[in-house]
């Protein structure tokens, strides 16, 4: 009797209570993702890029003029990322969203982080911005942060690339230092660091990278020295004093860099003042701790 009731304790209950072989948690991303092309399908929508992430399916779509029209993320908790164009219209521009190819071919883990990455770039009238979420293992996607702040402006990504050799990517935002035609630009670039990217992620790989902006300059400047082109030449005085403070160089260094870069040429009253205003700009504001009104543009006094 005893060893009856023993074996009648030990009985499980059944299937559909104790036992973990019977349940699944979540959907399969894959089925639920072939379900999703189908629904665009019959909305007109074509699939023009599919990524096969370690526990995601993302899906980028265009309309049928060939315009993206949308991407989605797709995990076992269904659709985590959802993003769909927006039209143009009398006040907005119109915003449309295109998944990005996989920066590496061996992972989906962009950084390195253990977690897989999906970029998305985000295009708004001319200006397109890179967006990174980040897909981790229980199915939920997170926006990494991607945004620099420097000279007093926050600047949004636009290219992915390797600019150090590591294999992994790089973020790469193009800055005006001013508005209009013309202006002074650089481009700055943001290093994957604690899970966000970052311009002071890798500060070596930064003035790297700043020195062979700076190189890349120095052709276009002997060249606007020979003939004379003060404005041009002015314009790669400020880059290249722009990329020494972005490699982290002080403000003294950034002037006689400025400084080089004009000396000889022959100014007119206005580009004098312009020159002087700039020097002071950079000495000040540039490497002030608060925000302060940008540099002027270089401007030349009519001939009497």
């Amino acid at each position: 009797m005893c060893l009856w009731l023993v074996a009648c304790a030990r009985e499980p209950v059944g299937p559909f209570f104790d036992d973990a072989r019977y349940l699944r948690f979540g959907i399969d991303p894959r089925a639920e993702a072939n379900a999703v092309v189908a629904q665009h399908k019959e909305l007109g929508e074509l699939l023009v890029r599919r990524i096969e992430g370690e526990s995601f399916t993302a899906l980028g779509f265009d309309d049928a003029h060939g315009h993206g029209s949308g991407v989605r993320v797709v995990t076992k908790r269904g659709i985590v990322v959802e993003l769909d164009r927006e039209l143009p219209s009398a006040v907005s521009k119109g915003t449309a969203y295109v998944l990005l190819p996989a920066p590496r071919d061996s992972s989906q883990d962009a950084d390195a982080d253990g977690f897989d990455e999906v970029f998305i770039e985000r295009r708004h009238g001319e200006q397109a911005c890179v967006l990174v979420y980040r897909v981790r293992d229980e199915g939920s996607a997170d926006p990494v942060p991607a945004q620099a702040e420097v000279f007093d402006q926050s600047v949004c990504p636009s290219e992915l690339r390797d600019v150090d050799g590591d294999g992994l990517p790089e973020l790469i935002a193009e800055l005006s230092l001013w508005e209009g035609p013309g202006a002074p630009r650089v481009r700055v670039p943001l290093f994957a660091h604690n899970h966000a990217f970052r311009v002071d992620g890798k500060p070596a790989a930064l003035a790297r990278f700043c020195a062979q902006e700076q190189t890349a300059r120095r052709a276009d400047l002997d060249q606007a020295r020979r003939t004379l082109d003060v404005s041009t030449a002015y314009r790669l005085a400020v880059e290249l004093a722009a990329l020494r403070k972005l490699a982290g160089e002080p403000a003294a260094e950034q002037v006689r860099t400025f400084d080089d870069a004009l000396r000889g040429l022959v100014l007119d009253a206005g580009q004098s003042s312009t020159v002087a205003a700039t020097r002071e700009h950079i000495y000040g504001p540039w490497n002030a701790p608060h925000p302060r009104p940008r540099a002027p543009e270089l401007v030349s006094t009519p001939a009497s």
